[in-house]
């Protein structure tokens, strides 16, 4: 905002000073340096400070950063899809040499789960009697959601990955 606006403006010009010409500048100056979407978030930031400033104050004015038109925000039906089946199939051999990367690419393909979510594992998050992993909290790691919170069924082959022959996985492994 000290780049578009200047620092003299900030600190003494009163909010309904401001104006829509101010909040376009601002878009602009955004979307030059960072994606629409990241536009939009730091935006939807700034929108809520004015709005608390608004009622706070009892304000009678618009807030000038609401609904500012902001060209390619938003999420397409091509945005994030799931890698192909081919794209695993290339990407699977550069993991498999090294046995920690093969079980979390392995579990992450089979699962879908999120990549905290599998990184963050404990041993005994996972249960071999019930072939799943448990994704729950732990002291490094939150959860995104409550529904996050939640037992996800592994593959076989993520089940060799991670426990190997169950008669050779000692106990106090699985404990853990």
């Amino acid at each position: 905002m000290v780049a578009v606006f200047g620092k003299q403006k900030l600190q003494y010009v009163s909010l309904s000073d401001i104006t829509r010409a101010d909040a376009n500048a601002l878009r602009d100056h955004l979307l030059a340096r960072v994606s629409p979407n990241s536009a939009v978030r730091m935006l939807s930031v700034l929108k809520a400070a004015v709005n608390f400033a608004i009622t706070e104050h009892s304000l009678h004015m618009p807030n000038v950063f609401a609904n500012l038109r902001i060209k390619g925000a938003g999420s397409s039906k091509d945005d994030r899809l799931p890698m192909s089946d081919e794209q695993l199939h290339k990407a699977r051999a550069n993991f498999l040499d090294d046995p920690i990367a093969a079980v979390m690419f392995v579990t992450l393909a089979d699962t879908g789960a999120r990549v905290s979510e599998i990184s963050g594992l404990r041993v005994k998050d996972s249960d071999l009697e019930q072939g799943c992993v448990h994704i729950l909290p732990t002291p490094w790691r939150t959860l995104k959601t409550r529904s996050s919170h939640r037992s996800v069924p592994l593959s076989p082959e993520a089940l060799r990955h991670l426990f190997g022959d169950a008669d050779e996985t000692p106990a106090q492994d699985r404990d853990r």
